[in-house]
């Protein structure tokens, strides 16, 4: 994947959304977020209950993978995921790739269905996520002060998003670096915050739902 495009194809002075507009989009989303949400929280909890059953099995407890990430407006949350990995072989730098030794035999199945991702439902519920949006990253790659870093924190993060689309392969991408952790800090994480700086200027709800929709079909296929 070639990263041409830089920050300086995105011109803030031209930007026609204005705090007032992303705040009122956050709201409207906000609404539909917990209808849904709770919708599929019910309709997916005998997925979910299957899912548990199968990580005890597999690797006993726990269940669910929970790590602190950055959120809406700078707060920081802890994420629901199930737990896809050996327990307690987590790292502080949150990278993990393709052919990571500590991914469980379960946890391949749903990390290619993204069925580790339904608890983040209860994420949704609590408005610490949306469907859409930037994917919430560790804390520490904020660090940089940096306009561009602190206008994707004006939308709460997203359990897909453009981003997450553009990287489907991240994994893979990782994989094949040398310095995994340095390749995500340095050229991945950077690319990201430029995709979604571009999604949350023309951000609107018929365009997350059309990212929503592709999602569904790329984890079909």
């Amino acid at each position: 994947m070639e990263f041409q495009k830089n920050f300086h194809d995105i011109d803030f002075e031209s930007d026609y959304k204005t705090l007032t507009s992303i705040n009122r989009y956050v709201q409207m989303k906000r609404v539909l977020d917990f209808i849904l949400a709770l919708l599929l929280f019910v309709v997916l909890l005998p997925v979910s209950i299957i899912v548990c059953i199968f990580i005890i099995a597999d690797s006993g407890m726990p269940i669910f993978f929970k790590q602190e990430r950055m959120g809406y407006k700078g707060q920081t949350f802890r994420i629901i995921k199930f737990r896809t990995m050996k327990a307690n072989t987590s790292t502080n730098d949150g990278i993990t790739h393709k052919a990571d030794m500590r991914i469980t035999r379960i946890g391949k199945v749903l990390r290619k269905f993204r069925l580790d991702e339904i608890p983040q439902l209860l994420n949704v519920l609590k408005g610490e996520m949306s469907f859409v949006g930037p994917r919430p990253d560790m804390p520490h790659l904020y660090q940089k002060r940096d306009k561009y870093y602190r206008y994707i924190l004006l939308v709460p993060p997203g359990i897909t998003g453009k981003a997450t689309l553009e990287f489907k392969d991240e994994d893979e991408l990782l994989s094949k670096s040398e310095n995994p952790e340095r390749y995500y800090k340095e050229i991945i994480f950077p690319e990201k915050v430029r995709i979604n700086v571009e999604y949350i200027k023309d951000a609107t709800l018929i365009k997350d739902f059309k990212i929503m929709l592709e999602t569904v079909v790329r984890v079909l296929k």
